[in-house]
This record gives C-alpha cells, sequence and structure tokens, in this order.
C-alpha cells in the first residue's frame, strides 16, 4: 500500500485541481453572463477558449 501513495496521492491532487478549475470556470461564466452583453461575452469566451487550449498543450 506505501508504494501506491505516491500515485493516489497525485491523483487526489489531481482531481481536486481540476474540480477547481471547473468551478472558477463555472463562476467566471455566470459572471460574464450577468454582467456584460452578450458581444462582450462572446468576445471574451474567445478568448478564454483559446487561453485554455493554450494551457492544455
Amino acid at each position: 500500500m506505501s508504494n501506491n501513495f505516491p500515485f493516489l496521492y497525485k491523483e487526489m491532487i489531481r482531481d481536486a485541481v481540476e474540480d477547481e478549475r471547473r468551478r472558477c470556470i463555472d463562476e467566471f461564466v455566470k459572471w460574464g453572463m450577468e454582467n456584460l452583453s452578450l458581444h462582450d461575452f462572446e468576445l471574451l469566451e474567445h478568448f478564454v477558449t483559446e487561453w485554455l487550449e493554450v494551457k492544455d498543450e
């Protein structure tokens, strides 16, 4: 079991980071929908999507 600990720990951290990333994106989208015009929101969504794709590479 102790040999698996580092792997399990890494998996837990990765999952927690991904969950937090999704939560932040959801909150950001919610804020954008409530506070921006449709045109501005679409522009913001475009740039954020491009940024996330670059970060994932």
